[in-house]
């Protein structure tokens, strides 16, 4: 705990450095060196200035240091029966900031929540104690072991994490636009709801001129590298042509726009259009004559009738189950679930005629990209370094003054698993 490993750094600086005026140094402390305590590596040569070290590292427990931290669980850790439980929507957003705010004692945090993963990004003075709670409080949350699908990272490893995330390098289908959006607009909503401070702002706005910089300057964005598009190379595989398919969109929302630009792109000529709000069905149709939007009510009665079905809602329920077909169809029914939670029952897939694929599936197409990307990937990484050792020369001058034993951004090492 922290007051006992204060009591153990005072009593062994204190007696020795009052004993003693030779150089010393301060007894080794995971808690302090892992915050990078400044003073873990000062040495002391007289009684006047142990008193001011230990007053200083009294001071400096006391009050720890900020720390970046980055908790979580992604298409790499959890498969998406996991990751559709731990998903949350934009509406609950600042209940779930607020509530693991508390409970992670966290003084800054945005929540990234997509198909693909959960990840908080987080200030916090106490790290250790949040990476521990994490997986206990989302199995609290909802009454299952998450511990084997979570991951963490801290400090540079953590900015690095971001940068790379917000240029599309981490996602399943590598150099993907829509995750982009979706941290700006996660990054919003904390900001509205008042989660975000000095700390959390610098780091995003370094983040989102990163991922730009990143992107223009490379080919990580060339060619099919968004799930939308992903999705489209999969109907494609399964009819030689779109040409002749009727295709049924559940939902509106940008995954789904994408989704309808990309099928029309390939030669769709019939697309129905559904969304519990008629507007927002119609203002994605309004652009491309091919599309027709629908009453949310009416896309039942075609579900026997299409031959592809493509779902990308925010529903936290299955909106087409097994029950939905008493009979297996005459003809068939491919069905691609973009959605988490899942909108489409998995039991589905065993009628006959009815082929099932869902996000996950998509990764055996996402991988051929990122092999053809290796170059484009190494290059967009070597220009993101700059911007974090920026973002970190500037956290450390700010929060982690180290007159005596300063620590350039250029020395910072990263953990193993992040050099991939």
């Amino acid at each position: 705990s922290i007051p006992d490993a204060l009591d153990t750094i005072l009593r062994a600086s204190y007696s020795r450095l009052i004993l003693s005026a030779a150089p010393l140094r301060k007894p080794s402390s995971p808690l302090l060196s892992e915050n990078n305590c400044p003073l873990a590596y000062s040495r002391v040569y007289c009684k006047h200035r142990s008193i001011k070290l230990v007053t200083r590292i009294f001071s400096r427990a006391m009050n720890a240091l900020p720390t970046l931290i980055c908790v979580g669980l992604n298409h790499n850790t959890a498969p998406i029966e996991i990751r559709e439980q731990a998903a949350v929507s934009a509406d609950k957003t600042p209940s779930f900031l607020e509530s693991v705010s508390r409970h992670l004692q966290l003084s800054e945090a945005v929540l990234i929540s997509t198909c693909n993963r959960v990840e908080v990004i987080a200030v916090t003075s106490h790290p250790h104690e949040a990476i521990q709670v994490w997986p206990r409080y989302l199995s609290l949350l909802h009454g299952r072991d998450f511990t084997p699908h979570v991951f963490h990272c801290t400090g540079a490893d953590a900015v690095i994490h971001l940068f790379e995330l917000a240029a599309g390098l981490r996602s399943m289908v590598i150099g993907e636009t829509e995750i982009f959006g979706q941290i700006k607009q996660s990054y919003a909503l904390a900001t509205a709801a008042g989660f975000t401070q000095k700390i959390t702002h610098r780091l995003f706005q370094s983040a989102f001129n990163a991922a730009k910089e990143a992107r223009a300057r490379t080919t990580i964005t060339a060619g099919n590298v968004s799930i939308a598009t992903v999705a489209a190379d999969l109907a494609e595989k399964i009819f030689s042509s779109l040409f002749t398919c009727t295709i049924l969109l559940l939902g509106a929302g940008e995954i789904s726009h994408r989704t309808l630009r990309t099928l029309h792109s390939r030669g769709a000529q019939k697309i129905l259009v559904a969304n519990r709000t008629f507007d927002r069905a119609e203002a994605i149709s309004c652009d491309i004559p091919q599309a027709t939007p629908i009453a949310w009510e009416a896309w039942p009665t075609w579900l026997h009738r299409v031959d592809i079905v493509i779902a990308s809602t925010s529903a936290h329920h299955h909106l087409i189950q097994a029950a939905d077909f008493p009979h297996a169809p005459p003809h068939p029914l491919f069905l691609i679930d973009l959605a988490v939670p899942r909108n489409i029952d998995p039991a589905v897939n065993s009628i006959e005629n009815i082929y099932l694929y869902n996000i996950d599936d998509l990764a055996l197409i996402a991988q051929n990209n990122m092999l053809q990307r290796q170059a484009a990937i190494a290059k967009a990484k070597e220009i993101l370094l700059p911007h974090a050792a920026r973002f970190i020369q500037w956290l450390e001058k700010n929060y982690h003054p180290s007159p005596l034993h300063p620590t350039p951004a250029k020395d910072w090492q990263l953990s193993p698993q992040f050099k991939a």
